[in-house]
Formats: C-alpha cells, structure tokens, sequence
C-alpha cells in the first residue's frame, strides 16, 4: 500500500520533539501490522487497539498522543486507522477516522485524501447510505482521478499511468453505478457509465500501449456486463423492438463480460441466454 510506504518514510524523516521513543516505536508498529492485517483478521484487530490508543477513539476523551505525532504523518495515521477500523467491520468508526483524516487536508499527500474518500464510500456504501456514497465515488472517479497520471513525465517507468490508482478509479466508477442501482435509478447509472465507459479504456490503452492484452482488467469485464444490461433495460420504451445493431452491441459486451472473467455476475450470463434465443 502506497500509504503504509509514505507513512515508514515520513515516521523516519520525523524529529518532533514532541514524540517520545514510546510513541514512535508504537506508531512503527502501528504501521508495520497495519500492512498484515490485509490477510490476517487477528492482527487487524490488534493493530484497531494500537491505533485506537495512539490517536483516540472518536468516544474517547483522552486526546494527548495526538499532540505527539507530527502533524505531517497524523494524518496518514488516520487513513491508516480507518482502513484497519472498516476491515474488522467497524464502519461508523471508519468513517469518524477518515473524516480525521480529510480534516487535515492541508497536511496530507492527494493520494492519502484519495484513499480517505474512497474508504469512507466504501463504508458508506455498507451502510447502505447510497446516496451520500454515489455523491462520493464519483468525486473520487471525476476530481481524484487525476492521481492515474501521477508519475513525471521523466519517469524512467514507460508508463507514465499509475497502476494502482487507475484500478482504483475504475473501482470508484463501478461502485458509484452499483450504489445508483440498489436506488433504483437506472437512467442515471446508464447516463454515467457512459460518460465513463471511454475514458476507463483509453486511460487502460495509455498504460499498455504495446500489449493490448493487458487492457481489460476483471473490473474492466464487469464494466462491460453493467453497460450491456442497462443498455438493455434503459431503451426507449416506445413497444419497438430492439434494432439488430443495440441487440449486436449488447450481446457482445455481455458475452465479452461472462466469457473472459469467471468472477463476473450470473445475472449477464442469464441476461445474455434469454437475449440469444
């Protein structure tokens, strides 16, 4: 995780006098088990207990730790806590750390707001507040979607698309639709994946240029099942039947999403059967 990096980086560059040997050693393990807790649910909630003490919890009174870290890696301690805090299913404590977090807006990295955005939609989106997640995935898809094109120009990687952000717009794209969805408003999911849908693959051709193969990622394939299924559903309703290039056109993007990803919806394999017959 690019956060865990920059958050080692910043804890060894720190000399706040302020911050006891206690407190740094606490922070660096704080930060070391919050990269294993990605697959381990123990230390997940062992490091929600270290981050809970080192930063308070949004309940707790006690607020002193905080005056000990320095200010420019609080706020990715916050980020950090309200990951760990989501994964043991604590969403509405989640949400107050990374709100903590885009409270320091002035003190942390784009990518730490970006991350804080996208957890905080997640958990949101959990606690079926759909709206208010929609609202935020798609900030996160639109204004921090520029963090795909971080790298310099000079980089020395050809690449000059970052990776890792990139999945993470598509994911905000896809997760802003599926929010649209549990709604019920189907027009605006097919109005914005639409607007979208280009620009996931051209920013996906910029990162491979050479290998087209490396094009279509999973949430690619899952794009292309939502389109073809609001495409179905959002016809006019005017009692024609579909023309033969809309029908070509959707059965194509269902048959791409159910034949090259074995985790796409069985709701696209069935659309895509009754549509055949």
């Amino acid at each position: 995780q690019i956060k865990v990096v920059v958050a080692f980086s910043s804890l060894e560059s720190s000399s706040s006098p302020s911050m006891t040997p206690a407190i740094q050693k606490k922070l660096s393990k704080a930060i070391q088990l919050t990269t294993l807790s990605t697959n381990d649910i123990d230390k997940a909630y062992q490091v929600c207990e270290i981050w809970n003490d080192l930063l308070s919890s949004p309940s707790s009174s006690q607020t002193q730790n905080n005056n000990m870290i320095p200010p420019k890696i609080l706020a990715i301690c916050y980020a950090l806590q309200g990951s760990c805090l989501a994964r043991i299913g604590q969403d509405i404590l989640a949400i107050h750390a990374f709100d903590s977090c885009l409270q320091l807006k002035h003190l942390a990295t784009p990518q730490t707001l970006y991350d804080a955005r996208i957890g905080k939609a997640s958990c949101l989106q959990r606690l079926m507040m759909y709206d208010e997640a929609r609202s935020m995935f798609v900030q996160c898809a639109t204004d921090d979607g520029r963090l795909v094109q971080v790298k310099p120009n000079n980089s020395k990687d050809q690449n000059n698309v970052d990776e890792e952000y990139l999945k993470k717009y598509e994911k905000a794209v896809c997760s802003a639709v599926t929010c649209s969805l549990r709604m019920g408003d189907f027009d605006w999911a097919y109005k914005y994946l639409s607007s979208q849908e280009e620009i996931m693959k051209h920013r996906r051709q910029n990162q491979h240029p050479n290998n087209t193969s490396s094009v279509t990622t999973a949430t690619m394939y899952e794009v292309k099942g939502m389109f073809g299924i609001l495409s179905y559903l959002c016809q006019p309703n005017d009692d024609k039947p579909l023309s033969t290039s809309s029908l070509t056109e959707i059965l194509k993007l269902l048959e791409c999403s159910t034949s090259q990803s074995s985790s796409s919806s069985p709701l696209y394999r069935w659309v895509y059967n009754v549509l055949v017959q």
